[in-house]
């Protein structure tokens, strides 16, 4: 069996943005969490740009994140949040003003994050 190439995988995704109409695309599944970065924890969120790649966790998962994503090699930073607010406050910073793309099939409309920073110039976060 072929070794995983998760750095391909994120530079496949990376240079799909543009043209999906995104300027950033956030991954809460899991198990395209894992596709993508190699992490395993149960708790984090992954934000893909066209240059970088930010992972945000809980702090149980920090070093965890770190290491699996080294592994894996793909290049990234990992932020810790304490709470699931922290967590939400290092999204809006690293989103910014930008056209968010989410799974839909994995995070309802209703429950994207609240943040002028994470929403479409009408003010609605956008589906992927």
């Amino acid at each position: 069996m072929a070794p995983l190439d998760h750095a391909r995988r994120l530079a496949w995704a990376s240079e799909h943005l543009g043209g999906a109409g995104y300027d950033r695309l956030l991954l809460t599944s899991r198990d395209n969490i894992r596709w993508l970065t190699g992490f395993t924890g149960s708790n984090g969120w992954v934000l893909v740009a066209r240059d970088e790649l930010v992972l945000i966790t809980d702090g149980r998962y920090g070093e965890q994140a770190t290491e699996q994503m080294q592994v894996a090699g793909v290049p990234g930073r990992v932020l810790i949040g304490a709470t699931r607010q922290l967590m939400t406050e290092h999204l809006a910073r690293e989103a910014g003003r930008t056209r968010l793309g989410f799974e839909g099939a994995h995070i309802s409309y209703a429950s994207t994050p609240r943040s002028p920073a994470l929403s479409t110039p009408s003010g609605s976060p956008r589906a992927a």
